[in-house]
């Protein structure tokens, strides 16, 4: 499908000339190919939004297109710490749950995303059913970073974690350690 965009642009009047409390971004597309066959006349559409930001208006218009991502992230949110259904009927009582769950969340897309970095070394490591991945759930998150089975030694008056030999995930958890610990201090 061929696109063809005739026009960005923001307005910052309405049609009588007064002054609009927030600028109107606008996009203009003409398309001349639908699925491969030719239109006898152009579609064209125009997409419209209301933005206070200051940028350009390409960047907001990729904005407005990319509008569903956030939507993702709720939702991954909502669906990592288990509060799909929250108690509160209303929206203090609801944010005051929500609240402790986002460092949470952050701190495991922050360990997905650290256990996909190639230069760990721990590529290799994954077990075989895994295929590589942009991004890793907070779902999938869990079981391999907290979930993973231990047992607290205490040896020469110190305690340490110890995990199983054969546990592939332990080198990355490591890493994850290392580098969070390193940007902290």
């Amino acid at each position: 499908m061929l696109n063809y965009t005739l026009c960005r642009g923001k307005t910052e009047t309405d049609l009588k000339g007064n002054p609009l409390s927030i600028p109107i971004v606008s996009e203009v597309t003409m398309r001349t190919i639908s699925k491969g066959q030719q239109l006898p006349v152009p579609g064209i559409s125009a997409d419209t939004c209301r933005s206070g930001l200051e940028t350009e208006p390409y960047g907001t218009v990729l904005l407005y297109h990319d509008h569903g991502t956030g939507g993702q992230f709720r939702s991954e949110l909502k669906t990592g710490t288990d509060s799909e259904r929250l108690p509160g009927g209303r929206f203090p009582t609801d944010s005051f749950i929500l609240l402790p769950g986002m460092p949470g969340c952050d701190l495991l897309r922050l360990c997905g995303q650290e256990s996909l970095r190639e230069d760990n070394g721990n590529i290799g490591m994954m077990p075989g059913h895994r295929k590589k991945a942009h991004r890793r759930r907070i779902r999938t998150v869990m079981p391999d970073f907290i979930y993973m089975a231990g047992r607290i030694i205490r040896k020469s008056g110190q305690w340490f974690i110890s995990f199983g030999k054969m546990n592939p995930f332990v080198p990355l958890r490591n890493s994850v350690c290392r580098q969070s610990a390193f940007a902290s201090g």
